[in-house]
């Protein structure tokens, strides 16, 4: 309990009992793992995603001898895997919704704009991935016309756009860490996410042109399975990294309304005393 100040009145006292309450209990907010509900929608989110990645890569592979098959442009897997990212998109518009609602000043309410670019960077990223724009892109930058075979760097143009995205995703996150503070619960979400998008890249990376894994490997006997499975491997990866995502979305959302509203502590009933108007009141007569 806060110390009593000196010539302190009832209110002012009752005001900061509550807000030191608030504070606890937001804190405690943050760190609870998702409930039942949310950890059934969360593995239900990755065994679905599981199970697609176990059908279609062998499937692929059977059918057509190349189990990425049905990831290619306007495949089935291209627009499941669009649609996951505006459904990422969709759940930070939420939460940024619910940021702009809480009481002006709390960390949620300034958290707001920039959970709202979040929601415009995953509908961005879903359009990249149904139309391919950085594909498209790289034939903008690169024009080669020249005889012989396309440099190798510059055939990698596209997949170094698509680790830019990460990059400069994961630069905005670390730079914004403590306004996102509120979002605490997706972060070992984020992270899951992250790792799976490493293999992705780096997947992508190796199987663009057969120079690198050759210049890795030598020449060793399980080059020529490895180059075939890598670009399963590769959307394997990227479909479970959008379910992170979708997941730490929904986490994100959970914890949304609980920071910036007064948690009454456990087996006290919430009264009129506990909404924001009279903490903040309250406050400002201590001020005084």
């Amino acid at each position: 309990m806060p110390p009593t100040v000196l010539g302190e009145d009832a209110p002012a006292r009752q005001g900061r009992v509550l807000e030191a309450a608030g504070r606890s209990a937001r804190r405690a907010a943050l760190e609870r793992p998702l409930n039942g509900d949310g950890r059934r929608a969360a593995i239900a989110v990755v065994a679905l995603n599981v199970t697609i990645v176990a059908i279609a890569i062998p499937l692929g592979d059977v059918l057509y001898g190349k189990p990425a098959h049905f990831f290619r442009e306007q495949a089935a897997g291209t627009y499941w895997s669009g649609a996951q990212l505006l459904l990422v998109a969709w759940r930070a518009a939420r939460a940024a919704a619910a940021a702009r609602a809480a009481p002006p000043g709390s960390p949620l309410a300034r958290s707001a704009g920039l959970v709202a670019l979040v929601a415009a960077g995953f509908v961005f990223l879903a359009v990249d991935e149904v139309a391919r724009l950085h594909e498209k892109l790289e034939d903008v930058l690169v024009a080669h016309d020249g005889p012989g075979p396309k440099p190798a760097l510059l055939d990698r143009i596209d997949d170094l756009i698509v680790l830019g995205y990460g990059l400069a995703g994961a630069a905005i996150l670390f730079r914004a860490r403590a306004a996102l503070a509120p979002y605490r619960a997706a972060g070992p979400w984020l992270v899951a996410a992250g790792a799976c998008f490493a293999v992705m890249v780096a997947a992508d990376l190796v199987t663009t042109r057969d120079d690198l894994l050759h210049a890795l490997a030598r020449g060793r006997l399980w080059v020529r399975p490895l180059w075939h499975w890598l670009p399963g491997v590769e959307e394997a990866a990227k479909l479970l990294a959008e379910a992170f995502l979708v997941v730490a979305a929904g986490a994100a959302i959970a914890r949304a309304p609980q920071h910036g509203r007064f948690e009454p502590p456990s087996g006290r009933r919430r009264d009129a005393t506990d909404s924001p108007r009279v903490v903040r009141a309250s406050t400002a007569a201590r001020a005084r």
